[in-house]
């Protein structure tokens, strides 16, 4: 059994977090997610779906990917296969013009329904959350409301695995002290940072393995 997380040993590992990962493209993607998880809402992502949502916004494509775990080589990959030739980025730049051989690749390999933006679930009821501050305040209590609304939803069979950094942490250690507490009495499964991320990724795979 993987050792609890304590809130000392989080510390430990909170570090800044760069921003400048985050270019134009960057931010169009993070514009989009919750742009199409509203339209699936509890829809069935079905052909027709897809398509509607590819040509609308072709970043779509990057955010089915983002939720399939492809990355943009492998995705590259999988559409040649399927006729669509290109880099990932000449592959997103089709979408509004061939949206219907793109579409058949997402429905393929089936994405959705998924919930709002925060933490999000897929149809396996593995749990995902994320948050990262650099920034005081109440966005950071915030993230209490946030676990709080999957903790009242996901049923006894679901992962539930916490990932955060940032040390906007160090002026909120009450809240983030009570997220450790989450953690130790088995509500969240366990607490990744940026610094154990292969962690999470082997605990991944051994679930997906069972």
């Amino acid at each position: 059994m993987t050792q609890q997380v304590t809130l000392e040993g989080l510390l430990e590992q909170l570090k800044r977090i760069p921003a400048e990962w985050l270019d134009d493209d960057g931010r169009k993607v993070l514009e989009t997610i919750p742009q199409v998880l509203d339209r699936l809402d509890d829809l069935i992502l079905s052909e027709d779906l897809a398509k509607t949502i590819l040509i609308e916004n072709p970043y779509a494509l990057d955010v089915f990917r983002l939720f399939l775990d492809l990355s943009q080589d492998v995705l590259a990959n999988e559409m040649k296969a399927r006729g669509v030739k290109g880099d990932f980025t000449s592959i997103r730049g089709k979408c509004m013009n061939d949206a219907d051989r793109i579409r058949k690749f997402a429905t393929c390999l089936y994405v959705g329904p998924y919930s709002e933006v925060g933490p999000a679930y897929d149809t396996l009821t593995k749990f995902v959350a994320d948050k990262g501050y650099e920034a005081t305040g109440s966005k950071l209590t915030d993230v209490l409301g946030d676990i709080l609304k999957v903790l009242g939803t996901k049923d006894e069979d679901a992962h539930y695995f916490f990932v955060t950094d940032g040390i906007g942490w160090y002026r909120r250690l009450s809240d983030l002290k009570k997220i450790v507490e989450y953690h130790q009495r088995g509500d969240i499964e366990m607490i990744y940072t940026t610094s154990t991320l292969p962690e999470l990724k082997e605990a991944i795979r051994r679930i997906m393995s069972t």
